[in-house]
């Protein structure tokens, strides 16, 4: 059965609903802070073009953050809403596993089994959300650690690893991160959360009112204090 997923932790508003076939439709674009105007309209539009009804629909998948604490409640919300109206599992996805999944497995890249990639979402404050995965023997997705939270001054070239990165390009022209950073631009992606959701186990419950935000960082922002020690 389809999966219909929503990511709204950044500036992107996306919405894909997903096919056991492998097929999918999504809309994914870039709209700021208007996501709670049209994410709905959206998730209606794209079940019109799917020609699906929610009887039919197997389960709803969600970003569970990190990223903007806004977009993060905004789409749980929706998602749990419509969870518990339809009675349908929400199952959580971190929003860089959903990042990285989109960019290696929907983007015609060449997948390595040997090659580590590092996902960076800026998390303002002179800070970034950080992960690196594996892909495993069997095409699997694989995050060996929790998702970090680091600082610009320790952030350092990785040359073993492909990077992918999120809204960093200021950081390089401010001079806060080395221009001898390489990243591939890349965002986090509904199409990207349902691929991984509908790889979870099915006989596992995932009920709305277990579905929690992944915020990483509680604080945020910086005193005055704290601006002028960065």
């Amino acid at each position: 059965m389809p999966i219909l997923a929503i990511d709204t932790s950044t500036q992107w508003c996306s919405v894909a609903i997903y096919f056991p076939d492998k097929t999918y439709l999504v809309r994914h674009e870039k709209v700021g802070n208007t996501a709670s105007q049209v994410l709905l309209q959206w998730v209606y539009d794209l079940m019109l073009e799917a020609n699906i009804t929610w009887k039919e629909m197997g389960a709803l998948a969600v970003s569970q953050g990190p990223g903007a604490f806004t977009g993060i409640r905004l789409g749980l919300g929706v998602a749990q809403g419509l969870a518990y109206a339809q009675q349908k599992p929400l199952i959580p996805i971190p929003s860089l596993d959903g990042m990285i999944a989109h960019a290696l497995f929907f983007t015609n890249t060449q997948i390595l089994k040997s090659q580590t990639y590092r996902v960076l979402l800026d998390a303002r404050m002179q800070q970034v959300y950080c992960a690196s995965y594996l892909i495993d023997e069997h095409q699997l997705l694989v995050r060996p650690q929790a998702i970090q939270l680091m600082n610009l001054k320790e952030l350092v070239f990785d040359e073993h690893s492909v990077q992918y990165a999120y809204d960093m390009q200021s950081y390089m022209d401010d001079g806060s991160i080395s221009q001898i950073m390489q990243f591939i631009p890349a965002t986090p992606h509904a199409l990207g959360i349902a691929y991984l959701a509908s790889l979870k186990n099915r006989d596992e419950k995932y009920l709305a009112r277990d579905c929690q935000p992944l915020y990483i960082r509680d604080q945020v922002a910086l005193t005055i204090a704290q601006r002028s020690q960065i």
